[in-house]
């Protein structure tokens, strides 16, 4: 999952959520004693504290041995690479690494025919606000804040009508 907490605080009261919140929107999509990685920029790692009676809560710095000669500023694509590979995603609206994440759900869902990628359906969800708990798990067409979202039509079918290139 994907939890953005800190500039959202000023921009999107409205999607920033209690742990607790979070739990009631997983709790009968996710596995209890999974292991759950959180992507965030919350450093306040006791926020997370009701997920760790459920789950098995991991953050990339929990890997700092594994990733210490890699520089600091590639941290948020291994976040998104590593939430994006997930068997369900959840992530937060309005933020453009929930988004990008999406896509590339998308295009992974697409490359190894996962259920319901001939119809741009992805497992992925949103927190909050409740009408786009389940944008990403049904094919929409583009509109609204086309920033803040991706669309089926990013991944479905691209390749349609591209021969393959010849090694």
């Amino acid at each position: 999952m994907h939890v953005r907490r800190g500039d959202f605080a000023q921009q999107y009261k409205h999607v920033l959520v209690s742990a607790e919140h979070i739990y009631d929107r997983i709790k009968n999509i996710i596995e209890p004693n999974s292991t759950l990685f959180i992507a965030t920029d919350d450093k306040n790692k006791t926020y997370f504290e009701p997920l760790t009676r459920y789950y098995d809560v991991c953050f990339l710095d929990d890997f700092a041995d594994e990733i210490k000669d890699m520089s600091s500023s590639l941290f948020g694509i291994i976040d998104q690479i590593i939430v994006a590979k997930g068997e369900v995603f959840f992530g937060t609206s309005y933020s453009t690494l929930s988004a990008y994440v999406n896509r590339l759900r998308g295009y992974y869902s697409s490359k190894y025919k996962m259920p319901g990628y001939e119809l741009g359906e992805l497992q992925s969800f949103y927190f909050s606000p409740p009408e786009r708990y389940r944008l990403m798990t049904r094919y929409h067409a583009p509109a609204g804040s086309l920033w803040a979202d991706e669309y089926p039509m990013a991944w479905r079918d691209i390749d349609h009508g591209i021969p393959e290139v010849q090694q």
